[in-house]
């Protein structure tokens, strides 16, 4: 089966925020482009700063954070807005440390 460039593109920036995490390090660990933006330049390390995260996905969510950012994720943006933002909007201040 073959998958194509947009649809992993929307698995590594929906995995997790639907807590698979595993499948998210799997697509970041295999390569894929972790500086993709969508249409309204939101990239997967924002879309993974984006919620709160709370009682065992904690530490989940601070590997996927961590493995975005050994990949080079650009913690960046166009249009004004950088995850850092996401992390504090969402209040979850592991992830704001993190970054």
């Amino acid at each position: 089966m073959c998958i194509s460039g947009s649809r992993i593109e929307d698995m590594l920036l929906f995995a997790p925020q639907s807590r698979k995490y595993k499948f998210a390090k799997i697509l970041i660990m295999g390569g894929h482009d972790v500086n993709f933006r969508t249409n309204s330049g939101t990239s997967p390390l924002m879309t993974a700063c984006e919620h709160e995260v709370i009682g065992e996905d904690v530490f989940e969510m601070l590997q996927i954070l961590s493995e975005l950012l050994e990949s080079n994720a650009d913690v960046h943006s166009t249009k004004e807005r950088i995850a850092l933002m996401y992390a504090m909007h969402s209040g979850c201040t592991q992830n704001v440390r993190l970054l």
